[in-house]
């Protein structure tokens, strides 16, 4: 068998044995199905992330997300029920308080502003900063805004957060999630 020049090993690997040269359909085969697996494993049921706290005492049943930059939970309780979202943030600086407030920007450039939203502060450490975090409780326009727009970025106390695509998906899911949990 004629070997061409200018191979890598591999390449002529194969030339030299006709048995790895006639394995190499199967191979591919397995390769494409080991990837479309990987790929159909890769898909995240957002709604199995939620977590369920019931107080007995109130008879409230909370739904909330895990944490990251922007958290959601839903609170049930003596028939009403309630979406809150906190945004928080790590900074080494301290802010100034008039920086206050908070402000979200979607991927179609609209904006919800909260001026003079109440943005509680806690020292960690010299080398983590300062967290800054608020929480809101949304209106219904609010909650379907969240439902069907991805949230590009946030403001918290005048630091502005990009949102990255994958935490602007999980947000999204995580509010079609809680409506459908009711």
């Amino acid at each position: 068998m004629a070997v061409p020049r200018r191979v890598g090993i591999f390449t002529y690997f194969c030339y030299i044995s006709p048995t790895v040269y006639s394995m190499k359909i199967p191979f591919r085969l397995t390769a494409l199905f080991l990837l479309w697996c990987s790929c159909a494993a890769a898909q995240n049921n957002y709604c199995d992330d939620l977590v369920a706290d019931t107080d007995k005492v109130r008879g409230a049943v909370t739904l909330r997300t895990p944490e990251a930059n922007i958290m959601l939970r839903r609170i049930q309780a003596d028939g009403k029920e309630e979406v809150w979202v906190n945004f928080n943030i790590r900074h080494l600086s301290e802010f100034v308080m008039e920086e206050g407030g908070l402000f979200i920007r979607f991927e179609d450039g609209r904006m919800l502003r909260y001026f003079g939203q109440r943005v509680k502060h806690t020292f960690l450490s010299v080398r983590d900063g300062y967290v800054y975090e608020t929480d809101l409780r949304l209106s219904a326009d609010e909650v379907a805004l969240l439902r069907s727009k991805k949230i590009r970025k946030f403001q918290v106390a005048g630091i502005d957060v990009p949102v990255t695509d994958e935490l602007a998906t999980q947000v999204e899911a995580y509010v079609i999630c809680l409506e459908g949990t009711k």
